[in-house]
């Protein structure tokens, strides 16, 4: 755990109403990535994604291809970040 990463992902585009979050959630524990994910009030997703950094590669690029058919990503800004604590799954946040 102690060579776990953490980044901040913004996503932009037709992300939300499309089970996008849902689909990220299935993407996140299948590569045992921990964190959440929530709708924002301008449209975008915010994802927050702590995990080994083979591991968070390969999650980005799953969610730059789009997690889902009906989701149409536009921009994925991807940004380091320091966590107090890493959280222990991967949950929906409402």
């Amino acid at each position: 755990m102690l060579n776990n990463q953490s980044v901040k992902i913004t996503v932009s585009g037709l992300v939300q109403g499309v089970g996008f979050r849902y689909s990220t959630k299935e993407i996140a524990e299948h590569y045992s990535i921990s964190g959440s994910v929530k709708n924002m009030a301008n449209g975008n997703v915010l994802i927050i994604a702590s995990g080994s950094k083979q591991n968070l590669d390969k999650f980005i690029n799953e969610i730059k291809t789009s997690p889902n058919s009906f989701a149409q990503i536009q921009n994925v800004k991807v940004q380091p970040v320091k966590l107090n604590q890493h959280p222990r799954s991967f949950t929906i946040k409402i």
